[in-house]
């Protein structure tokens, strides 16, 4: 299934995380609660902006993605780390998604399969090639 992901063909299943809600955390971070069928309930996510970020809206922007440790979250980076402070001078949107000490793989859940699916969240939602929520913002095509 990788090599028909990696073609372009993403599975119709990947597009439906959508964010439900958005709330400003500080002047450049955003908090995303974000549904989809990887996880039983909603996720949150923060997404912390560069600088100059809305200076140019035609600017295009790589992402970074920050995956929290196994006993840590999505908050951590901007609470622990001071996550503002340390992207002043960092020329990315970071995205730093909740982990719930899921070590970021699909479970097997004794083969049923199902949520909760930490890699197909990651990899085939959250990142803009298969979120339509993401790749509708002003990400930098290198990061797609």
């Amino acid at each position: 299934m990788t090599a028909v992901w990696a073609l372009g063909v993403v599975p119709a299943w990947a597009n439906e995380a959508r964010i439900i809600a958005e709330r400003q955390i500080d002047t450049r971070v955003i908090e995303l609660t974000i549904s989809t069928p990887a996880f039983t309930a909603p996720t949150k996510v923060d997404v912390d902006l560069p600088m100059g970020y809305n200076d140019d809206p035609n600017r295009r922007w790589p992402v970074t993605y920050y995956l929290a440790g196994d006993t840590h979250h999505y908050g951590d980076f901007n609470t622990e780390y001071d996550g503002e402070r340390l992207t002043r001078s960092f020329p990315s949107i970071v995205v730093s998604p909740n982990g719930n000490s899921g070590w970021w793989s699909d479970w097997y859940n004794f083969g049923a399969f199902g949520p909760p699916m930490y890699e197909t969240y990651v990899v085939d939602q959250l990142t803009p090639r298969s979120t339509p929520a993401f790749a509708r913002s002003r990400i930098a095509p290198a990061a797609r």
